[in-house]
């Protein structure tokens, strides 16, 4: 799986050392950094790579949702719709603005795109690096063109809108990478370790050193983040910018119910299906998952010769996964669709 986006942080462009624009010896804390709700229309996908050997990724728990050299913590929105109708990126902490830049376009990119992005050194995209008291700075990328509201100089207070989260930069779906320094140094916000001098602590899932209550604790369940169903199996790398396959219609030759899973991990078992109004089950797909993926794709569907008739038709997945105690826990999601 391609990542998300590998960002190189210049400093000498996107910041400077950061301002101390409050009392030093208060504490730093930061609210959630986006307007939405975490697990409905936006999720927290990657956190920061806290091991710094090559090729070895781990997050502040020692856990596997990062990737190597990752310098921030990515928070995803559904697609290229929930981008355009907009979501607010809000400062975090208290802060003046060092730098900002608001001219790269928004687009999905090709290799050869992101490549030209990495030669020109705005892997960032359009963002915007605030200084704290203390000696701490924050830097917010992929900002939608456009959207940025702020100007080099201004004093934000605490949520106040900085601009919209966006695919600038060398991002392949829209989402807001945020990193944190203290004193020019990456540091990671929920084990709160400087990611240089220090390693991951094991099974550490409820830190939160440097964010407030406002950031939700972290959640190990999968995340079904989008379903449908298609008359035609959708392009899986096309549905982040909202072609979701041909929508079904009575007399179609063939009937899909797809979905979209975060956080997958080796050994889940997946059972989708489709049940109409009267019980009957039109498909079913079982699949045990192979190894750790931080999206998964999986469709389950049927031809239908004599054309799917109308009626109202809902799309299950029920994902049943080991946990660490050796229990099992089953999640489930739901989709309902009416055929005309």
């Amino acid at each position: 799986m391609r990542m998300f986006c590998f960002i190189i942080i210049l400093l000498g462009v996107m910041g400077a050392s950061p301002l101390r624009v409050q009392a030093d010896d208060a504490p730093f804390k930061m609210s959630f950094p986006l307007r939405c709700t975490m697990g409905e229309d936006c999720w927290l996908l990657y956190y920061v790579d806290t091991n710094r050997a090559d090729k070895i990724a781990e997050d502040y728990s020692c856990g596997k949702r990062t990737y190597d050299q990752h310098k921030g913590t990515d928070f995803m929105i559904r697609d290229k719709a929930a981008m355009e109708k907009g979501i607010d990126v809000l400062a975090a902490a208290p802060g003046k603005v060092l730098r900002l830049r608001d001219s790269v376009s928004d687009d999905f990119k090709s290799d050869e795109a992101m490549q030209a992005i990495k030669d020109a050194g705005i892997e960032c995209g359009n963002g915007v690096f605030v200084g704290h008291a203390g000696g701490y700075a924050t830097q917010y990328c992929h900002l939608k063109k456009g959207s940025i509201i702020v100007k080099e100089g201004d004093e934000l207070t605490r949520g106040q809108k900085i601009g919209e989260i966006g695919i600038s930069g060398m991002a392949e779906h829209p989402h807001l990478h945020l990193s944190v320094y203290r004193d020019k140094k990456l540091i990671d916000p929920f084990g709160g370790q400087d990611v240089e001098a220090e390693d991951c602590r094991q099974g550490d899932l409820g830190a939160r050193q440097y964010w407030d209550d406002t950031m939700p604790l972290r959640n190990e369940a999968p995340n079904f983040v989008d379903s449908g169903f298609s008359a035609s199996m959708p392009d899986f790398d096309l549905i982040p910018q909202g072609q979701r396959g041909k929508a079904p219609k009575a007399g179609d030759k063939a009937f899909i119910y797809w979905g979209v899973i975060y956080d997958m991990r080796q050994g889940d078992y997946l059972v989708m299906n489709i049940i109409d109004q009267d019980g009957k089950e039109w498909v079913k797909r079982t699949v045990q998952q192979d190894k750790d993926r931080i999206r998964q794709y999986y469709a389950a569907g049927r031809k239908i010769s004599a054309g799917l008739p109308k009626g109202t038709y809902t799309g299950h997945m029920a994902l049943t996964r080991v946990l660490d105690d050796g229990n099992t826990q089953t999640y489930r999601h739901a989709q309902t669709i009416t055929v005309e």
